[in-house]
């Protein structure tokens, strides 16, 4: 148990420092803790299928409207409800 949570310990300091890294590309510190609160609940896998479930619905919903040009590309995307969407949707699968 304890080598348990020294493993989840480094986990999340691992995930801090790449989100850090990736801060410059748009991901917002908000995006890191819901991820962080996906990772304690579903694990590994779990949380990768969640962000790839609201990545997906991200483009169902943002592509159309950028193909259109009702949405600029330059304007920044909210991830968190995506985030919550994919999540809900993957406690239902």
């Amino acid at each position: 148990e304890y080598f348990d949570i020294c493993i989840l310990l480094f986990t999340i300091v691992l995930f801090k420092a790449v989100f850090s890294a990736l801060s410059f590309a748009g991901i917002g510190n908000g995006d890191f803790d819901i991820i962080l609160i996906i990772y304690i609940l579903f694990g590994d896998y779990g949380t990768v299928f969640c962000i790839a479930v609201s990545s997906f619905i991200g483009c169902g919903i943002y592509l159309p409207a950028v193909i259109l040009k009702k949405y600029d590309k330059k304007q920044p995307l909210a991830f968190a409800p995506l985030l919550f969407m994919g999540t809900m949707l993957c406690l239902m699968i």
